[in-house]
């Protein structure tokens, strides 16, 4: 089974491309994730039929905390292409619509600030620490 599957809501510059990608994985899908410019993200999946639907319902239970889904379109693809590999594909730059929103900046997350003050950790002290948990996201896309 082949399903595109199209996610409009805050779902770029908030780590969810790498999200989906070890989502994919887990449940042993093929397939691959883009951006789609200011219209979202792309999903190609390639699967069993229970394996993809269960990777739906976890996109939905398990998204990174900083995303926030709009909305989930999935259509059934009938084509003859066969994927070997789950990939994060190159970001599509064209104008689509207005289905992308630019979150917000965020403050730093219990995880960096346990990092900043851990004299083991290699991030310690530093200054401009953060994650695709939080830090900065408005000040610094300079597009969608």
């Amino acid at each position: 089974m082949i399903l595109d599957i199209h996610i409009t809501g805050v779902v770029q510059g908030v780590g969810f491309r790498p999200f989906i990608y070890r989502l994919a994985k887990s449940h042993d899908l093929k397939g691959c994730v883009m951006n789609l410019g200011d219209a979202g993200v792309k999903i190609t999946v390639q699967g069993k039929k229970e394996d993809v639907y269960r990777f739906i319902e976890n996109i939905k239970k398990k998204s990174p905390p900083l995303a926030k889904i709009e909305e989930i379109k999935v259509e059934e693809k009938r084509r003859e292409e066969v994927f070997v590999d789950f990939s994060i594909m190159q970001s599509k730059h064209e104008k689509e619509s207005a289905g992308s929103i630019i979150p917000s900046d965020i403050g730093i997350c219990d995880d960096c600030m346990r990092e900043l003050f851990d004299p083991g950790d290699r991030r310690y002290l530093y200054f401009f620490i953060t994650c695709t948990n939080c830090g900065p996201r408005f000040t610094i896309i300079n597009s969608i």
